[in-house]
């Protein structure tokens, strides 16, 4: 829909535009002890984030909320996202889902899951009799 030089665009007029999310950046990365996953968040804080195991994905699920300007003005442009979002992950390697931590810092929230120790190969020593 085209509009009108004069004509300004009212958010509550556009919430199709404001809610969408795009997808968030992120990373997973593994070492020898543990699976990392980074997760850039801008603008949210620990209060407004849920993270649970399930099986072998993560699932990140969050809600910006909208901070509304005090007085007459219109926005012309809305590109800031708010809203609900859900990020999955799928885990290389079994994890320990009760030792897992997280950290949230500057808009970065940053999960360290502790991978599941698998069992080593063991001799067998054959004895007589």
């Amino acid at each position: 829909m085209r509009r009108s030089r004069g004509e300004s665009q009212d958010a509550a007029s556009s919430p199709a535009l404001a809610s969408n999310w795009g997808l968030l950046a992120g990373d997973l990365y593994e070492d020898g002890e543990r699976i990392v996953v980074r997760l850039e968040i801008p603008g949210m804080v620990k209060e407004d984030l849920n993270l649970e195991v399930r099986g072998d994905t993560l699932i990140i699920r969050g809600e910006k909320r909208v901070e509304q300007e005090q007085g007459n003005g219109h926005y012309r442009v809305r590109q800031c996202t708010f809203g609900s979002f859900r990020r999955t992950f799928r885990l290389p390697a079994e994890v320990i889902a009760e030792q897992a931590s997280a950290r949230c810092n500057n808009g970065v929230l940053r999960i360290e899951l502790p991978k599941q120790a698998r069992a080593s190969g063991r001799r067998i020593e054959v004895r007589e009799g």
